[in-house]
């Protein structure tokens, strides 16, 4: 008598419904893109995918694929190809999640993008532990999302406060000539009306090109 083996059949159900492939074809496409410029991780990158960006661009597709809709497809190991490259540390953990927090806020829904960075941050710890040296190490706490992306509007707002504050810096250097004379002659700003103090700014910052460019560029 024939035995017949049943099996139940097992859907494969992806992270979350909304995401696509193409979602996951922009995904690696917009993060490897910033991975090639940033200057700690681009270099790594370059070396270890030996020019050939293509390939690994569809290397990562696949993976992708395989873990965000549960495909399948991907038959690579990650973690021993991970474990040859030489002078990883965890602030190199840090900025690749951190790059890829950026790249998914622009593609996937407010539903689907935490879900995606779920899975990052435990790829993540996956590889650092397998790099790890001790078998009892605790992997590291890796920011979430809003953190990363809250720290780097906070950052990108210090350097507009920087560069306001040199800007005033300039044109406050700028009038200080006109201002000193209004001063010794005993005119305010007001009753001058802005008129005597340009004036002595361009005859000043004049003077100073003229011997700047007589000094520096002509040769008698």
């Amino acid at each position: 008598m024939t035995k017949f083996e049943i099996r139940a059949h097992v859907e494969r159900q992806s992270v979350h419904p909304s995401i696509t492939e193409d979602q996951i074809s922009d995904l690696v496409e917009g993060f490897y893109a910033k991975i090639a410029l940033n200057e700690r991780l681009g270099p790594i990158f370059q070396h270890h995918v030996h020019g050939d960006w293509d390939e690994h661009l569809a290397k990562m597709k696949a993976f992708w694929r395989s873990v965000l809709l549960r495909t399948g497809e991907y038959k690579g190991k990650p973690v021993p190809v991970h474990q040859r490259i030489e002078g990883i540390e965890t602030q190199d953990f840090e900025e690749w999640l951190s790059l890829f927090y950026t790249t998914t806020q622009h593609i996937f829904t407010e539903e689907a993008a935490p879900m995606v960075n779920e899975a990052a941050r435990r790829i993540a710890t996956s590889l650092w532990l397998a790099r790890s040296n001790d078998p009892f190490a605790s992997p590291p706490i890796w920011p979430q999302a809003n953190e990363t992306i809250h720290l780097q509007i906070h950052q990108h707002s210090n350097v507009r406060e920087e560069l306001m504050f040199l800007f005033k810096a300039l044109i406050k250097g700028f009038l200080l000539p006109g201002t000193l004379v209004l001063n010794w002659i005993g005119i305010t700003i007001e009753e001058d009306g802005g008129v005597l103090r340009s004036f002595i700014n361009m005859c000043f910052w004049g003077v100073v090109l003229v011997w700047v460019v007589l000094t520096f560029f002509v040769d008698f």
